[in-house]
């Protein structure tokens, strides 16, 4: 089996931090990755329960807790 970790890069601090908030425009992306990984197991980092709500609804993304 295939084991991924993500570091997702929670949009909270990004824009503590930053200033600016790129979630939006990264979401795609992350879900392509996710896809691509075609892991058994993901572990995702620094996410809030928001994002990872949003991640784990999209239809593309089987999320078993």
């Amino acid at each position: 089996f295939r084991v991924a970790t993500y570091n997702v890069l929670n949009p909270v601090f990004e824009e503590k931090y930053t200033g600016i908030n790129t979630w939006e425009t990264r979401f795609p992306n992350i879900i392509k990755n996710i896809q691509v990984s075609d892991s058994d197991i993901l572990c995702l980092e620094e996410i809030g329960m928001t994002n990872y709500q949003q991640i784990a609804s999209h239809p593309e993304i089987a999320v078993v807790l």
